[in-house]
């Protein structure tokens, strides 16, 4: 259970993914005309280069589209508590101030509401030591959920 350098990486009960909406803009804006830019490469770099860049771009697409933002319902200690986080593939690895704890003891992930700012901030956080948007998205989190508060775990 015990992640390193502080975060967790309890059990899943229930999860919650969401597409993560700025890697969609993101690629809808980059890649407008695939065919004209290919064309354009091809001309300039040569056809093994332009097919090169052509499969990176694939798996680049791959990866983003691994990526998701999660609610989750957790056990730790026994107890059921919710959490959000990034996954980038792999165990889920939870940030001990990003677990909340409900009141009423509703621990499903549907219940976690994530308003604009909430889902921005949450986009722009990874689950690594050096991010720190931890104290800020947990805030965010709570704003919105009234019926939450944090578990102080880890």
């Amino acid at each position: 259970m015990a992640g390193d350098r502080g975060f967790l990486t309890p059990s899943v009960v229930a999860e919650r993914r969401l597409a993560p909406g700025a890697f969609e803009r993101h690629f809808a804006a980059k890649y407008r005309r695939p065919l004209r830019k290919a064309l354009f490469f091809a001309w300039r770099e040569g056809l093994g280069a332009a097919i090169r860049k052509s499969r990176s771009k694939v798996t680049e697409r791959r990866v983003e589209r691994g990526q998701a933002l999660v609610v989750a319902a957790v056990e730790i200690g026994g107890e059921r508590l919710l959490g959000v986080t990034r996954s980038l593939g792999g165990a889920l690895r939870f940030d001990p101030r990003l677990l909340f704890r409900a009141r009423d003891g509703e621990t499903s992930p549907e219940r976690v509401a994530l308003t604009a700012e909430a889902l921005g901030l949450l986009e722009a956080y990874l689950p690594v030591p050096a991010c720190p948007l931890a104290d800020v998205l947990a805030d965010a989190v709570l704003a919105a959920n009234p019926a939450l508060e944090r578990a102080d775990v880890g």
